[in-house]
């Protein structure tokens, strides 16, 4: 996408662990690409005062300028505790989201992304389907390949249909990602809305019958190996 429009002042924001085991090795990525520092920017976080900033990667473990803090500054993760208030800054520093993963369960970058006004793209697999079906979302494409030892069924992303997202972004009407953003932040609202979700999940527990506790008991007990080796 860079090549094709070099005119085109483009960054990518990775708001994400850059050491979280088994990752992707971002810089070296970065580097094949021939990209520069600034074309890559992450969340930077402070463990002492919870400051953040938006800055090129330059490693994990840095001194905080804000509280002189020695090595507490690193790229965010899931145990960052950045309010809502201020993850709504990080999110519009950005133009849009793409939440590129090969599995998940309810992604949580897609729900904030759409809540925060961003348009967002992902795949149509795994928990990506309920964000696809809605409408508003961009779909990217891909193929599929098999998880070694598990043999678990993982999504491929296509850069080139990431690329072409990018591109859509950039081409959109003011009008017309006003309607997107909306109607994907109107979704969002309903379909994780804390009162409905939880209203569903009482509702679910009311429907079920009592437990016949006698069928429970009178069933025959299976000897178990202690020894058994696991």
């Amino acid at each position: 996408s860079r090549r094709k429009h070099p005119d085109k002042k483009t960054r990518l924001l990775f708001h994400t662990s850059f050491s979280e085991p088994g990752g992707w090795n971002i810089p070296q990525i970065r580097d094949e690409l021939k990209l520069s520092q600034e074309d890559v920017l992450t969340t930077y976080h402070c463990k002492i005062c919870s400051n953040w900033s938006i800055l090129p990667f330059s490693g994990e473990d840095l001194d905080c300028p804000h509280c002189k803090s020695p090595k507490s500054i690193i790229t965010v993760n899931i145990g960052s505790n950045i309010p809502n208030e201020e993850l709504n800054k990080i999110y519009n520093i950005a133009d849009c989201c793409a939440s590129i993963f090969t599995s998940g369960g309810q992604e949580n970058n897609c729900v904030e992304s759409m809540l925060c006004g961003l348009p967002l793209a992902c795949p149509n697999y795994s928990s990506g389907e309920d964000f696809i079906k809605n409408g508003f979302v961009y779909e990217i494409e891909g193929t599929y390949t098999r998880e070694h030892h598990t043999s678990f069924k993982k999504f491929v992303p296509d850069n080139i249909s990431v690329a072409k997202f990018y591109e859509y972004i950039w081409n959109l009407t003011a009008e017309k990602r006003e309607k997107i953003v909306k109607g994907a932040r109107e979704w969002a609202l309903k379909e994780f809305s804390p009162d409905i979700l939880v209203k569903q999940i009482e509702d679910f527990i009311d429907s079920r019958k009592p437990i016949d506790w006698d069928i429970y008991f009178n069933r025959k007990k299976d000897i178990k190996n202690l020894n058994a080796q696991i």
